[in-house]
């Protein structure tokens, strides 16, 4: 005879599994017992407990009785007043992130209890305060319209009247996707200029919740940071390091590694006791770049870049570099991906030795470094504008 359904005259409807929201004023709790939120004087009343069999489908009225229902005064205290002692328990509720749900708060006392919600480091909820939050029926209803994962705690409702006061905690819990990884994969190398004094900064773009721990780790695998997703890079030294990104939470771990680069600084300017001059621009390209020598000596027998298997002849005029190949080098920073290549001319003198492996003398030889910025758009590269050499005319 378990009581599935309750009505009354007033107007008050109830199912057993229901919950005081929207407009509901009662519900069946625990032992098939009903709880009405706010109690008042209208609601006095006769009141009928259907009990149904789900087998037969017949239904009969199992338990009725009468409801009054008085009204008292704040300052009406006597030997009947009573502390506010809760009608429910209290509990855990779990919701979505981003659903709304209700949290619950119903005592018993004489006079009757006023209500008020506090967080769980004893802030009170205002509800013109704070716009996530509203509160119904005398504010024994907290209503949240769009949970989120920090809203997760305890909330904690205190009844009070002139005889004292008692406390229900309702325990909040938010789901929510749980992720770990990157937004973006670190590239395999990453260059930088050796530069006296200098830093630079190298980001791990990790992604993921519950909150994550970000370690760097060197190619022994020593840990050379934590707790930080910036690595500091020193470009006061030239060399390579290996450095690997690391990324934990609950849901596992994951890491990325990368090379970083610091090339030793080269000068782009050669003093010749000659007194020649060259002179020359750039040209920039969606895949290559060109530095085109508009005026130069004849005593060149030869041009090659960085790798030497990219040779031109003395006479060439347009040397072209792509940004793949010939040796050209890759440097990144926050707006620009920059690519820079060195053309080496080997004098005629040099050249007649026939001995490509002899030293290459800065006397008898020209250095040019040049250099192309492409803006950064998502993954893809568009020319911003044509770079010319720091000089316009290199010294021999």
């Amino acid at each position: 005879k378990e009581c599935v359904r309750t009505t009354t005259s007033s107007g008050i409807n109830a199912e057993y599994g229901s919950l005081p929201i929207e407009n509901a004023r009662a519900y069946i709790g625990a032992n098939y017992t009903l709880i009405i939120v706010g109690t008042l004087p209208e609601d006095s009343g006769n009141y009928q407990c259907v009990a149904e069999n789900t087998l037969t489908n017949e239904t009969r009225i199992s338990l009725e009785g009468e409801l009054y229902v008085t009204q008292r005064a704040d300052n009406d205290v006597d030997d009947d007043s009573e502390k506010p002692s809760p009608s429910i328990a209290s509990y855990y509720t779990t919701v979505p992130e981003g659903d709304s749900t209700s949290l619950l708060c119903a005592f018993q006392g004489v006079p009757y209890p006023t209500y008020t919600w506090f967080f769980s480091n004893g802030t009170e909820i205002a509800e013109l305060e704070y716009t996530a939050f509203s509160y119904q029926y005398e504010r024994q209803v907290l209503q949240i319209e769009s949970a989120s994962r920090d809203m997760a705690g305890v909330f904690h409702c205190q009844g009070t009247n002139i005889a004292g006061a008692s406390v229900i905690n309702v325990t909040l819990f938010v789901d929510y996707q749980e992720e770990l990884g990157f937004y973006e994969e670190l590239p395999d190398v990453m260059n930088f200029d050796q530069e006296a004094g200098g830093i630079a900064e190298v980001v791990c773009p990790a992604k993921g919740t519950p909150p994550l721990q970000i370690s760097w780790y060197g190619g022994d695998n020593t840990q050379i940071l934590s707790n930080s997703a910036t690595l500091t890079v020193d470009l006061e030294h030239h060399g390579n390091q290996s450095a690997t990104c690391r990324v934990s939470n609950i849901n596992g771990t994951v890491e990325q590694s990368v090379v970083i680069r610091v090339t030793e600084r080269e000068d782009q300017v050669h003093p010749n006791p000659t007194g020649d001059s060259l002179e020359a621009t750039v040209q920039c390209h969606g895949d290559s770049m060109t530095l085109v020598i508009s005026e130069r000596p004849s005593n060149y027998a030869l041009f090659h870049l960085l790798n030497r298997s990219c040779e031109f002849e003395g006479d060439t005029q347009n040397i072209e570099a792509p940004l793949e190949a010939c040796g050209t080098k890759v440097y990144y920073n926050e707006t620009h991906i920059i690519y820079k290549n060195q053309v080496t001319g080997i004098s005629s003198a040099a050249g007649e030795s026939g001995d490509d492996d002899s030293p290459i003398s800065r006397d008898d030889n020209l250095r040019i470094t040049f250099e192309c910025a492409y803006k950064r758009t998502g993954w893809r590269l568009r020319v911003e504008q044509e770079w010319s050499l720091r000089d316009s005319f290199v010294y021999l």
